[in-house]
This record gives C-alpha cells, structure tokens and sequence, in this order.
C-alpha cells in the first residue's frame, strides 16, 4: 500500500506541472491548447497514468506474479510502444522510410552497462526479424528485471543523445517523459513471468483497449473523468492511423523481398544453362578443324603420289622403245583415271562445302536464339571466322592443285608432240623392249595399291559423313529442347503476372473493405436513430409509390410504341406516329437521306446533328419537341450524346428557346435535355455491361493496348461498345499517352459484333486540382470516327459500370482524348442517367444547296 501511495502521488506531481504553467496568463493558455503535439503528449501522459494505474491495482487484488496472457499487461506494453513512438524522427533506408524505436533503446547499454545483458539477448533471439519486435522483447525483459525506469532515467538525462533520434516536441524530450519515468518506479512491486520466444512480437498490433478503463462505477459523476475518457478515444484514432501505416510499409517489403529471390534464381538457372551451350559448341568447334586438318593432309599426300608416277612414266617414256604406243594409251588411261579421281575429289569437296554451310546455318540458328541471354558468344563468333579462313586456306590449296594438274595436261600435250619425232627413233629402242615389258608389269602393280587406297578412303569419308549426320540429328534435339524450355518460361512468367496483378486486386479491395467496414459502424448508429423517423414516413412514400408506379407504366407504354421504330425518308414521312398530326413540308427544305450523309462526310466530324420540327406550326424559339438524327462520315447512329448537346445548346443560345426543357425524338426513344447554371444536362438510357472473355477479343485488345495490364473486360450488347478496364497503378498521363493506331482495330476484331471501343481507368486522389472518378478514351473506326474527343453514348455504358464498381450515384468524369472533356453524371432511379456538361459554340455558317 506504501508503494501506491508514492504512484499517486508521483502522478500527482505529474499532473499538477502543466496546471501551474497554464496559470501564467490567458494567451498562453489558448495557445497551449492548440497546439496538436502538447495535446498528443497530454493524451499520451493519461493513458500511462491509466494503464500503470489499472496493472497494479490488478496485480495487488489477484496476485502479485503475472503472465504474458495477462490483459492488463498486454495493453500496458502498446501505451508504452505508443509513448515512445512519439515525436521519433524518420530514418531513410534501403528499401524505405524507417520508424522504429529500437534506436533510442540500444542507447541504454552504453549509458547503463548492465542493460548490456538485456541488448545481447535481445540480438540472440532467433525468432526476431524486425526492430520494432527487438525492441518489445527488450522492455518485457526490462520489466521483469524491475529497472525498466532506471534505464529510462539514463534517456532522459542525456537529452543531447535522444535529439538525434526525437524532434524537439517528442514526448520523451519534454516534462510529461520524466513524468511516465517516475510513474514506472511502481510496477517494480510487480513480478512478471513472461515468455519472449514463443510471441510473434514482430506482427503484433499495438491496439489499445479502452474498455477496461471505462467501467468504472466510481467516477461516472465526475467531470475529470469525462474529460479524461475523450482525451483517451482522441489518441485511440491516431493510435490505429498509425498502426495501419505499419502494416501497409511491412507488406510491401515482404512483396519486394519475395519477388528479388524470385529475379535471382531465374538469373542463376539462365547463366547455367548458357555455360553449358558454350562447352558444347566449343567441343564441336575443335572437332571441326581435326576434321579439317585431316583432309589437308590426305589431299597433300595424293598430290605427291602423283608427281612420283609421272616422274616414274617420264623415265619409262626415255628408256623405251617399241612400247611407246602402249606406254602413250597407258598414259592415257592414267590421264583419265587421274581425272576420274580429281572429280571424285572435288565432289568429296563439295559435299563437305555443303556440310560446312549446314554447320553455319545451324550455329547462325543457335546464334539468334541463345543472343540475347549470352555476350560469351562473341568469342564463339571469333571462332567462327576462324574455321572460315582455315576453309578459305583449303579452298587456295585446291586451286593450286587444280593448277598443277592444268601445268600436267600442257606436259602431256607437250609429249603427243614429241611422239611424231619419237617414231622415227623407233628403230633405235627395239632391244629395249623386254626392259619395258618390265616396267609395264610394275605399273600395274601400282595401279592396283592406288585403287586399294581409293577405297579405303571412299569408305572414311562415308564414316565421317555418318558421324556428321548423327551430330546434326543432336543439334536439332537439342535446338527444341531449348525452345520448349523457353516456351514454359513465358508462360510461367505470363502466369506470374496474372497473379501479381490479381493480388493487388485483392489487397486494394481488402484495403477499401476496412474503410467501408469502418464507415459502416459509425453509419450503423445513425441509422438507429433515423429508423424511428423513417417508419412515420413510410406511409406517405407509399402514396407517392403508387403514383410513381402509374407514371413509369406510362413511360414504358411510351418506350414500346417508340421501340421499333425507323426513319422513313423525307418524302414519305407526312404525319407524325404518335399525334397523327401533319409535318409541314413548306417551311422546310426536303433533304433525301443521301443528303444528310453528304453533308455528314463533307464535315468530316465525329457526329453531324440534323434537328427538324415535328409540326407545321412548331418554332424553334417556342416549341420544346423536336426530332434529332446523327450521322458519323460513313453513317447514321442511333444515339450520340455530343451531338445532342451541341444540338440543345444551339437552341439555347443561338435561336434563345423559351422552354427550360427540350425533348427529342430520336431512335433511342425521347432524350430530353435542360439548362442548369453554365451546365446542359442530358438525359439518356443508361446500359449495362456484361464480363467478356479475354480470348475472343484477345487480338483486338493487343493491338489497341499492346502488354498493358488489363484489369477487367466487359461488353454492351445494347450499344455493341467494348469496354477495357485498365490496371489501377496505371495513372492518368500513361492513357493519355497511349498511342492507338485505330485503323488497324477494324481488321483485328474478328467477332463482328464491337463497333466501339472504350479504354477506362480509375481516378485517383493525387491530382492538382479535381478529384475525377474515372478516365476513358473512345475509339469507333467501324463507323468512320477514329478518336472521339468526347462521347456521351460511351458514358452510358461508363457510368452503369463505374457506379457498381465505386458504389457512388454521382461521379465526375474526364474523357482524356486531346481536346478532352469534362462531364457530370448521375444516375437516376428510373434506369436513366443525367449527363451534365459545358458548351462552347465557336462557328456559325449556313449551308447553301
């Protein structure tokens, strides 16, 4: 009891600190009530007082010992969280900007050293990741060792360390600090059992509970008391803004951690694979040049048996006599052996030219697919060049030899010359014929040992020609395994981003369900109370129902007789269909439907509007009904919102209309359009729209928004408009910017049934000067418009899709083309919408046929 005493009186002494200074005078005072961070001290001073207070005449009553399930333990933690958290200053980071109050405390060890045991456990811990967690575990193990005040003191009283951790205005550099450390002085009655590693105190939310504080029976009558529960409900909304931000900053780390590990090991599996392709080629390149230098070697070995047999038969020629026309056919014979073989040798030539060019086409292939991943492959390409010149040095040696074996036929030439003279020295070599015979038998001999070796080497080449043929057969293998590899990257990566972008969906949704979850409980209360209201009012709606219902039976009987209906030409249309009254043809001029379209295209607009009166006694400045047609450059459409605009403010300003209120009748039934301040609201149909699937429009899509996310995809059958969505971190200069070549959006559209195309995008809340709802370009090549700059009939179907998705009746819109506009809209409760916009008329002319 000694020591609650000294806790009430300590609080007392805290509490009494700013009631002296607010005595100094009034202005003063005003001023220190104003301002936020005193207030925020203040709050934060209560809540201590609160929570310490509560902790320990809950400890004295249960028992002195107790636990980290203990409710009244827990809640003192987050207030000391929250007290420390106060005034701390921003710290700049890796990844982002740091908070944390981790900081401060690692102070205490150098300041204090045996707090050096508490920071090393602290450090220890394995299930710590974040300092915010480090420092809960540190002040659970400073409460239960009963210095958590003593290692607060020493912050305190060195106010120079804490500057560069606090601003000036922080809590724990101001009086209200030594205040809450004096106040920690009672809690060392307390004996706490706490378990640091089996909490999750790295994703705790800091939460405070202020319903333990609130019933209490005593203090219902007293005015401090009241003052002091909405002092704590105040710092309940800031503690749980800023618990938010938390858990906001903590997840987009994780998101940013993840999809890193993710980049690095599809970096590793790349630069694997890629160094495995290189070794293969350059094993293939080496036994390229053995193969290569093998035949060199071959050919030069043929050359010199050759020169040695014509050495051979030159000698024969000399020595004989009478078997020089015998030796003169052998030499023929050899001739064309020798010949014979050349061709053979060139056609072995041939075909390993052509097996060198299928080896370059292949290493060209695996060139352009493997060049994007790999810059090694340049010294491959060095490689490459090299066996190009060693078959350029092959191709020069052939020639050369090509060349000897011309020098070889002048020879023989040379030598039918000299048969003409040898005959008449006939005579002189009869008794050289047995020698000759000799020699005769030796050269068939070595004709034999040259055929032998023809075949033997007919029969390598055929080998090589196999094994080269196997290699091929691997390289193709190897080629699709490659491609089917690639294949699955892409799709995996396609998969991974239609995920990535589905979470986002996700988070944003949950995100906007906390808010609307919110704004749900505070509106719950207020709907108690009006329940009661709108039950004595329920009878007099159900009157007005009554006679709503007539009137939109009315409406509908109206729209069916309208429904259906097709302009007739100007000739044949004399009565109205719905008055049966007669249109006067003589104050106005008879134009067929050729002439409209003319007209149309010679505008060369988006829309040309066509008003004409109805009856023969109507006037353009008195009457309110009129009949109204659109034609684009190629032809009439059956609803055009701009258009109709220019139309009504044509009427209003340039022939001063009486009516507040125009009607026209078109083929989308009556529009009626009236004057509001500087706005001319419209009123139209409003269409629904319907999910699409993406692979029926798949290619329409890409050409208009190429790799673009696509959020969402969605189809009007009523205005045949195809509406896409794009991703929500998309901002509005990214659709501004969007070059769309709308040409090529006719031949890409295979369906036959879209005739526009609406690209969207959500507002956001960072603009400089309005806040739009939405976004939206509209293209419409199927009926002569390649970009209209601002449509009407495409927020029909905007305004139904964005009202389900934002929940809002009343939106603001801005049609992003390079004019540009502004549009009002709000839906009505008779499946209607009003479209408001401003109008400028800027030329005036007439038209003469």
């Amino acid at each position: 009891m000694r020591e609650q005493e000294r806790l009430h009186r300590a609080a007392e002494k805290g509490s009494a600190r700013p009631a002296r200074s607010s005595r100094g005078g009034g202005c003063s005072a005003a001023m220190a009530v104003k301002d936020p961070t005193a207030v925020e001290r203040a709050n934060l001073l209560n809540m201590a007082k609160l929570s310490i207070k509560g902790l320990i005449e809950s400890a004295l009553s249960f028992g002195r010992t107790l636990d980290s399930d203990y409710p009244p333990l827990q809640q003192f933690f987050v207030v000391m969280e929250h007290c420390l958290k106060h005034g701390l200053k921003v710290r700049k980071s890796f990844l982002s900007y740091n908070k944390t109050i981790w900081g401060p405390l690692e102070l205490v060890e150098k300041l204090y050293p045996e707090a050096e045991e508490i920071s090393a456990s602290v450090r220890d811990l394995p299930g710590l990741k974040t300092p915010l967690g480090r420092a809960r575990a540190w002040l659970r193990l400073a409460l239960m060792q009963k210095k958590m005040a003593d290692y607060l003191r020493c912050l305190i009283i060195q106010r120079d360390l804490l500057s560069e951790f606090y601003e000036y205005h922080a809590l724990m550099m101001e009086e209200e600090g030594a205040v809450i450390v004096g106040l920690l002085v009672g809690l060392n009655v307390i004996d706490a059992n706490l378990c640091v590693k089996g909490e999750d105190l790295d994703s705790q939310v800091g939460v405070i509970d202020f319903s333990m504080y609130l019933k209490n029976d005593d203090d219902v009558g007293s005015k401090e008391r009241n003052v002091q529960i909405s002092a704590i409900l105040d710092q309940k909304n800031y503690v749980e803004e800023l618990n938010r931000q938390l858990n906001s900053t903590v997840s987009s780390l994780h998101a940013r951690v993840d999809s890193l590990e993710k980049s690095n090991t599809k970096l590793i599996e790349e630069l694997a694979i890629a160094k495995n392709n290189i070794i293969k080629l350059q094993e293939e390149n080496h036994q390229l040049r053995s193969e290569n230098a093998l035949i060199l070697m071959k050919t030069q070995h043929h050359l010199e048996a050759t020169k040695v047999d014509v050495e051979a038969e030159l000698q024969t020629y000399k020595h004989s006599r009478q078997g020089l026309d015998e030796m003169y056919n052998e030499a023929r014979r050899q001739l064309r052996e020798e010949s014979q073989l050349r061709q053979d040798i060139e056609n072995e030539l041939m075909v390993q030219v052509s097996m060198k060019h299928e080896i370059e086409l292949a290493m060209k292939l695996l060139e352009k697919d493997i060049h994007e991943k790999q810059d090694t492959l340049i010294g491959l390409r060095q490689q490459l060049d090299e066996v190009k010149a060693i078959n350029m040095e092959m191709y020069q040696k052939l020639q050369v030899s090509e060349d000897a074996m011309k020098e070889k036929n002048e020879i023989i030439g040379r030598l039918e010359d000299k048969t003409n003279q040898i005959t008449a020295t006939m005579k002189q070599l009869e008794q050289r014929l047995q020698q000759a015979e000799k020699a005769q038998m030796e050269a068939e001999n070595e004709d034999e040992k040259f055929k032998q070796e023809c075949k033997n080497k007919s029969e390598s080449l055929q080998k090589e020609i196999s094994q080269k043929e196997k290699q091929l057969i691997q390289l193709e293998t190897d080629l699709k395994i490659e491609k089917e590899w690639r294949q699955a990257l892409e799709d995996d990566f396609q998969k991974e981003k239609k995920t990535v972008s589905h979470l986002r969906i996700e988070t944003q949704q949950i995100t906007s369900l906390k808010k609307e979850f919110l704004e749900l409980q505070d509106k719950n209360q207020q709907l108690k109370k009006l329940c009661q209201d709108q039950e004595a009012a329920l009878q007099e709606l159900a009157y007005k129902l009554s006679e709503a219902k007539l009137k939109i039976e009315d409406i509908k009987e109206a729209n069916k007789a309208l429904q259906g209906q097709v302009w007739l030409k100007d000739k044949e249309a004399t009565h109205c269909k719905l008055c049966e009254t007669e249109f006067s043809l003589s104050k106005r001029k008879d134009l067929d439907e050729d002439m409209h379209q003319k007209i149309a295209s010679e505008m060369n607009l988006s829309e040309t509007a066509f008003i004409r009166k109805l009856h023969t006694k109507d006037d353009f400045t008195k009457s309110s009904c009129f009949g109204l047609r659109w034609f684009t450059p190629t032809n009439e459409v059956p609803l055009c919102g701009h258009a109709t605009l220019a139309a009504a403010a044509v009427l209003f300003n340039i022939q001063k209309n009486m009516n507040s209120s125009l009607t026209f009748v078109t083929l989308s039934g009556e529009l009626k359009a009236r004057q509001e301040k500087d706005h001319i609201v419209l009123d139209l149909p409003l269409y629904s729209a319907y999910p699409q699937e993406f692979q029926e429009v798949e290619e329409l899509v890409k050409t208009a928004v190429g790799d673009m996310v696509v959020q969402d995809l969605c189809y009007s059958p009523d205005t045949k408009k195809l509406l896409v969505r794009l991703s929500d971190t998309y901002e509005r200069s990214v659709l501004e910017k969007l070059k769309v070549n709308a040409q090529d959006l006719v031949p890409a559209e295979k369906t036959g049934k879209v005739k526009g195309l609406i690209l969207t995008l959500k507002g956001s809340l960072s603009e400089k000067h309005k806040n739009y709802d939405f976004y939206s370009r509209y293209f419409a090549p199927w009926n002569g418009v390649l970009e209209d700059p601002v449509t009407g009939s495409a927020h029909t179907v905007l305004g139904s899709y964005w009202s389900q998705h934002l929940g809002k009746t009343e939106m603001l819109a801005c049609q992003c083309s390079q004019r540009g506009g502004e549009m009002k809209i709000s839906l009505q409760s008779d499946g209607r919408v009003d479209i408001a916009g401003q109008v400028v008329i800027v030329l005036t002319g007439n038209l003469t046929f």
